[in-house]
């Protein structure tokens, strides 16, 4: 993957649990700086783990030839991940859920809750960009700079304006998934032409 398309799918993931912190963040009564400082090195600590949990198994398994005998395999399977996450953030987007705004704690069962729901996406992005033997440091920095990014103005954003973002970064998410599958199927069909 080049830096575009890495780039792409790392925000692209990122704004789902954007969308998902500003949620909680519309819930609180107050934003404890202690709270928000572990609670981001945790959400980015577990961001990394299922990110290069996915990519550790999937470039093992590219190493060890399993899919070398299909030409464009990893790229063709890349595609689609990054596709169907899309797809499945474009859903979230146009799905109307109201979200009650409400003054309160945001306890560490709901941030568990979040963690769980937003790092499938990522373990399965991450195992997509194994079979391209992507970057390894490129991702490892995009992902800690996107993670903090987006659990602080996440959380603010939802604090200060509600939850009236989240419909809109479902969608960029969306897109900017699908850009980079776009990326990806334009070098797939490179290699047969």
């Amino acid at each position: 993957m080049n830096v575009l398309e890495i780039f792409l799918m790392v925000a692209g993931i990122s704004l789902d649990l954007f969308a998902a912190i500003e949620n909680e963040g519309a819930q609180l009564a107050r934003i404890k700086k202690k709270t928000l400082f572990i609670n981001t090195c945790l959400i980015t600590l577990l961001q990394l783990i299922f990110f290069f949990g996915g990519y550790a198994a999937c470039f093992k398994l590219n190493s060890l030839g399993v899919f070398q005998s299909i030409k464009g395999f990893g790229e063709a399977i890349a595609f689609l991940v990054f596709a169907f996450l899309g797809v499945l953030l474009f859903i979230k987007a146009i799905r109307k859920k109201d979200i009650e705004e409400k003054r309160a704690e945001i306890t560490k069962k709901t941030y568990v809750r979040i963690i769980a729901v937003t790092t499938v996406y990522t373990l399965i992005a991450g195992c997509a960009a194994g079979l391209l033997a992507t970057n390894v440091i490129l991702l490892f920095i995009m992902i800690i700079i996107c993670s903090i990014a987006v659990v602080i103005l996440g959380l603010y954003t939802g604090y200060l304006q509600g939850s009236r973002f989240r419909s809109l970064m479902y969608l960029i998410g969306a897109i900017l998934l699908w850009l980079a599958a776009i990326g990806i199927l334009v070098r797939l069909i490179a290699m047969y032409i």
